[in-house]
């Protein structure tokens, strides 16, 4: 695999990055709120949020959840309205793209450090 391969597949573009600010994103999120407000008294609590976060392949800690509803549960206590939530999805996924992100670069460097030829391919040899 050479390098542009490696990169095509691995590294992504980071200007088509976009957690939010689109339509169909807002959307989907207002779907997933209403899916999980099952009552629909427009508000989800912790046992909720965990679900929905993990439906999002996150898995927070209680610790994680009771750091979230003080940071965001600002308009009632435990519980989150939609805004709140798309606030907490939005924050969340933020940060899981920049950790993906500094993953690509110490893979690349990773890759570019095996490359001891500098034709930008690996074979074998390498990775023994």
């Amino acid at each position: 695999m050479g390098f542009y391969e490696f990169d095509m597949v691995f590294g992504g573009k980071k200007e088509s990055i976009a957690v939010s600010g689109n339509a169909d994103w807002d959307q989907e999120v207002q779907a997933l709120f209403k899916t999980v407000d099952k009552n629909n008294t427009g508000t989800i609590d912790k046992s909720e949020l965990y679900n929905t976060l993990r439906l999002l392949g996150l898995n927070p800690t209680n610790q994680k959840l009771d750091f979230l509803i003080k940071e965001y549960a600002k308009s009632l206590p435990d519980k989150f309205k939609y805004e709140e939530f798309r606030q907490i999805v939005q924050d969340l996924l933020r940060d899981d793209i920049l950790l993906a992100e500094d993953l690509m670069i110490e893979i690349k460097e990773k890759f570019k450090k095996l490359d001891v030829k500098n034709v930008g391919l690996l074979d074998g040899k390498q990775f023994k």
